[in-house]
């Protein structure tokens, strides 16, 4: 489990959170492809993010987005 900096929730306890959101994940892979109208797509390749966490904070006023990453190999 990551555990997130103190600095990201910092502030944000005068203010109530409306939502918040933790994500992770030990790889997340995506497909890039671009497209090329009429003609279809063209694969530009693979991504794969290891250790990926995400972290969304979200009050009245304020939106926090916290991402860390192990490593992004490409293929």
């Amino acid at each position: 489990m990551r555990h997130y900096p103190y600095s990201l929730k910092q502030g944000l306890t005068v203010r109530q959170s409306m939502f918040e959101l933790s994500f992770q994940v030990t790889t997340l892979r995506a497909s890039l492809y671009k497209s090329q109208g009429l003609a279809g797509e063209k694969p530009l390749g693979h991504v794969a993010f290891d250790n990926f966490s995400l972290l969304l904070l979200l009050t009245q006023h304020d939106m926090k987005v916290d991402v860390c990453l192990g490593s992004v190999p490409l293929d």
